[in-house]
């Protein structure tokens, strides 16, 4: 379906939703060159679809499947990433999900494109403030280090204006640990 999404999209001229599901077996079976080829395709080819829904916690693939996700620089690729940081329990998952937050936000990456095509920069805006609150309330509820590492670093890709507020805000919603998390990513931020 990722193969197919621009030329569905095109002429029923409907947003493309999408998971990876049976491509990962072929894909392995693939000799090199040929499998790093297939799974670089898939991540530019997901830059086509509206969304890219989680099937399964498939460790290594679905980590490059979700950084290809990151690459997408659209607002449903964020709130796709947002929905999905969101639910992720594993560290490993919450830390791809976390990359491929900060990816769709990147601040270096939106600005570039903005000097390339100025009317994206409110879609810009857009992309980046989804992708930053769901870092932030990320912050307020994981507590793995390593997973708050890839935040915090996450979340200072953003370079969100709003960051610092919308660290506050997930505040409300966290214990005195949560606090010292986000105390802790707000400095960070600053820096």
């Amino acid at each position: 379906l990722v193969g197919m999404a621009r030329q569905i999209a095109r002429t029923l001229d409907v947003p493309v939703v999408s998971t990876l599901s049976g491509e990962d077996g072929f894909v392995d079976r693939l000799p090199e060159p040929y499998a790093s080829q297939a799974r670089a395709a898939l991540g530019q080819r997901c830059r086509e679809l509206a969304a890219l829904v989680q099937a399964s916690q498939a460790g290594a693939k679905q980590t490059a499947a979700l950084r290809g996700l990151g690459e997408c620089k659209r607002v449903q690729a964020a709130k796709a990433i947002a929905h999905g940081l969101a639910a992720a329990k594993a560290p490993a998952l919450a830390i791809a999900w976390a990359n491929a937050a900060g990816r769709v936000a990147s601040s270096w990456a939106w600005q570039a494109m903005v000097r390339q095509s100025p009317a994206r920069a409110a879609e810009a805006l857009d992309v980046r403030t989804v992708a930053a609150r769901a870092i932030a309330d990320a912050l307020a509820a994981q507590t793995d280090a390593e997973v708050v590492e890839e935040l915090v670093q996450s979340l200072q890709m953003t370079e969100h204006p709003q960051a610092l507020s919308m660290l506050n805000d997930a505040r409300a919603k966290t214990d005195a640990a949560g606090h010292a998390r986000l105390a802790l990513a707000a400095k960070r931020f600053a820096d």
